[in-house]
C-alpha cells in the first residue's frame, strides 16, 4: 500500500504559537481599577542580594535573612540577603531588577506611625530592623516580617527632568498613592479633576452614560472627599467629569495628572508630626493633638523649604514656611529640632519628636532636599540652554565633545509643556550654614543625574560645583532673576537671524568675559562665542550665548 502525505502550512495564522490578538481586538476592561489595587493578590518575586563587602571578624553572628520590598505598583519582591546587608545592596538590586535607570529620584522607606523615613545607602538593614528579623531562633520558627517601601525621596520639579516612560509612570503611581494617602491635599476641585484624569489613564473612554458604578470611590478619593455623602450621587458626577477626558491616550493623561499635582504648594513635600512641648514618653504619634496647643502639628520637607502646618478637620493648614534661602540654620539636640530662621520673629522655631532620632533625621534630610533642589535649578538651567539652542537652530561652534545621546528612549512630553520653567521660588535658592550642618553627618551619595545630559562645551570655561554657581546666582536680587527670565524668553522667540545690540564694560581683572573663535555657521564666517565667563560682562547679558556671532563693534564690521 502506498503511503500518502499532505502538507500542512505551518506558517498559517491559527498555527503560529503564542500568537496574541492584536490591540484593536483587545478585550475591553470591565471595571477601573490602578495597578497598585490588582497586583496586591500577585505573587512575590524573589531575588538575592550580592554580598558587595568581605566578611569581617565580627562578635556579631551574621545569618541569611532577607526583606520584602514593596513597590509603588503593588507588587513586593522579597529580597534574599545577609543580616549586615546596606540599604544600596538591596535598593540596586531591585532597581536594576525593574528597569529604573534614573535611580537618583528613590530610595528605601521603613513605615512607623504612619510616616515614611529614608534609609541611607550606607546605614545596615538591622539598625531598623523589627525584633526577630535576625535571630529567629530566638523567637520561635517564624520569622518577623521586615517590610520596605521604594518610593520618590526627591520629587522632580518638572517633568523634563524625567527622561524614561518607566520612571514617568512611577511619578505618576506615586501622586496617585499621595493623594489617597492624603500626603498631598489638593482642593477638593482639584481631587476630582485628578480622579477623572486617572479614570482615564487606567480605564480609557468612559463606558455607556446609564453606567455609573464601573469603580470603586475609595479608589480615585481620599476618604475626606467622600465623606459621608451618597456614594452613588457621588460616582454620578465623576463619571461625568471622567467623559470630558474621552479621547485623551493613557499617557497623556497622567502627564496631565502630574503636571496638576506638580502646580500645588505641597507639591514633594514629606510630612512627619512635630510637637510645640515635649510629649509624654506614652504619647508616642497618636490621633491625640499637642499637649500645649490641642491641634495635631506637622512639619512638611518640601523641595524649597520646610513648612510648618496645623491640623483642622482632616486638612493640614499652613502656618509658616521657612525657604531654603531665607533659612540660617538647622538644629537638633535629643528630642529638640530647631529652625533659625533670618526673617521671622522671633528667629528661632523650636519643635519637639517623640523620638530622639528623628531630630537628628529631619536635618539629615533636610540638608539632603535642599541639595537636590540645587541639581534642579541647574538642570533647569541646561534645559533654557538647549531649548534656547534648538529654537535659533544652531549647532555648537568649536564643540570640544560631541553630544552624546543617552541609551534610553527619550520620553516624548506634551507639546503644552515644552518650554516650561520651574517657578522662580522653587529653583532660587542660598547655601551657607545649611551645608554645615548636613556636614555633620555622612553625605547622601551623589548619584548621576538622571534625565538631561550636559553637552560639554557648557564647561569648557566655567567649571564650577553646583554649590558655587548657587551661592553667585542667589546674590542676584529676584528682580534681576526675573529680567533675565524675560528676556531670555524673548531671545528664544527671536527666531534665526535676530540682531541685537550690546553694551559692554571691560573688567580689569576677567576682561569681557569672553572666549570668541573663527567659525563657520550655516555657511557663514564670523567671530563666534565659544563660552561666557561667570561674573563677566557678557555673562551679566543676558542676549550673548556662546554661539552668537559678533557682527560688528565700534562701528567696525568683523
Amino acid at each position: 500500500s502506498v503511503q500518502h502525505f499532505s502538507r500542512r502550512n505551518s506558517l498559517v495564522p491559527s498555527r503560529i504559537s503564542g500568537r496574541k490578538p492584536s490591540l484593536r481586538h483587545a478585550k475591553r476592561k470591565v471595571r477601573a481599577e490602578p495597578e497598585f489595587a490588582t497586583n496586591i493578590d500577585a505573587p512575590s518575586i524573589c531575588l538575592k542580594a550580592p554580598a558587595m563587602r568581605k566578611k569581617k571578624m565580627s562578635l556579631h553572628r551574621i545569618e541569611q535573612t532577607g526583606v520584602t520590598v514593596e513597590l509603588l505598583n503593588g507588587k513586593r519582591i522579597e529580597v534574599s540577603c545577609r543580616s549586615d546587608a546596606v540599604a544600596s545592596e538591596v535598593a540596586d538590586v531591585v532597581m536594576r531588577h525593574i528597569n529604573f535607570n534614573e535611580n537618583s529620584f528613590f530610595g528605601l522607606t521603613v513605615l512607623r506611625d504612619g510616616e515614611h523615613f529614608f534609609l541611607e545607602d550606607h546605614q545596615r538593614l538591622e539598625k531598623f530592623a523589627p525584633a526577630g528579623w535576625k535571630n529567629a531562633h530566638q523567637y520561635g520558627s517564624i520569622r518577623h516580617p521586615y517590610v520596605l517601601h521604594l518610593r520618590f525621596r526627591y520629587y522632580p520639579a518638572t517633568i523634563d527632568f524625567i527622561k524614561t516612560d518607566v520612571v514617568l509612570h512611577e511619578l505618576y503611581l506615586q501622586l496617585r498613592r499621595d493623594v489617597l494617602e492624603d500626603r498631598l491635599q489638593p482642593p477638593r476641585d482639584t481631587v476630582f479633576e485628578l480622579a477623572a484624569l486617572a479614570l482615564q489613564a487606567e480605564f480609557s473612554d468612559r463606558p455607556n452614560p446609564a453606567v455609573v458604578d464601573y469603580f470603586q470611590l475609595e479608589h480615585y478619593l481620599p476618604r475626606r472627599s467622600r465623606g459621608s455623602n451618597d456614594e452613588r450621587r457621588i460616582m454620578t458626577v465623576l463619571s461625568e467629569l471622567h467623559s470630558h477626558y474621552s479621547g485623551l491616550k493613557s499617557r497623556e493623561a497622567e502627564m496631565q495628572y502630574i503636571m496638576r499635582c506638580q502646580r500645588l504648594a505641597d507639591y514633594g513635600g514629606h510630612f512627619h508630626r512635630i510637637y510645640k512641648s515635649k510629649p509624654s514618653s506614652n504619647l508616642g504619634n497618636t490621633p491625640l493633638g499637642d499637649p500645649q496647643t490641642g491641634t495635631a502639628q506637622w512639619i512638611g520637607i518640601l523641595p524649597r523649604g520646610i513648612g510648618q502646618y496645623e491640623e483642622h478637620r482632616g486638612m493640614r493648614q499652613p502656618v509658616a514656611e521657612h525657604l531654603w534661602q531665607n533659612t540660617q540654620t538647622l538644629q537638633f539636640d535629643k528630642k529638640r529640632f530647631v529652625i533659625v530662621s533670618e526673617v521671622h520673629q522671633p528667629p528661632q522655631s523650636v519643635f519637639y519628636t517623640d523620638h530622639y532620632t528623628k531630630s537628628a533625621y529631619f536635618v539629615r534630610f533636610a540638608a539632603s532636599q535642599h541639595r537636590f533642589m540645587i541639581k534642579m535649578r541647574h538642570w533647569n538651567q541646561t534645559l533654557q540652554n538647549e531649548s534656547t539652542m534648538r529654537n535659533m537652530k544652531a549647532p555648537d561652534v568649536g564643540a570640544d565633545v560631541e553630544y552624546q545621546q543617552a541609551s534610553s528612549p527619550p520620553v516624548q512630553h506634551l507639546a503644552s509643556d515644552k518650554g516650561k520653567r520651574t517657578p522662580q521660588s522653587e529653583i532660587s535658592a542660598s547655601e551657607f550654614d545649611l551645608e554645615k550642618a548636613s556636614d555633620m553627618f555622612s553625605k547622601v551619595s551623589t548619584d548621576k543625574r538622571p534625565s538631561v545630559q550636559m553637552n560639554e562645551t557648557f564647561n569648557t570655561n566655567r567649571r564650577l560645583s553646583a554649590e558655587v554657581a548657587c551661592s553667585i546666582s542667589s546674590r542676584e536680587s529676584p528682580s534681576e532673576r526675573l529680567r533675565e527670565a524675560s528676556l531670555e524668553d524673548d531671545i528664544s522667540e527671536c527666531g534665526e537671524g535676530s540682531r541685537f545690540e550690546v553694551i559692554l564694560k571691560k573688567d580689569p581683572k576677567i576682561g569681557l568675559g569672553l572666549t570668541l573663535v573663527d567659525g563657520n555657521l550655516n555657511g557663514i564666517k564670523g567671530v563666534y562665542v565659544k563660552s561666557v565667563t561667570e561674573g563677566g560682562s557678557g555673562k551679566r547679558n543676558v542676549l550673548i550665548k556662546y554661539w552668537s556671532r559678533f557682527y560688528s563693534c565700534l562701528g567696525g564690521f568683523i
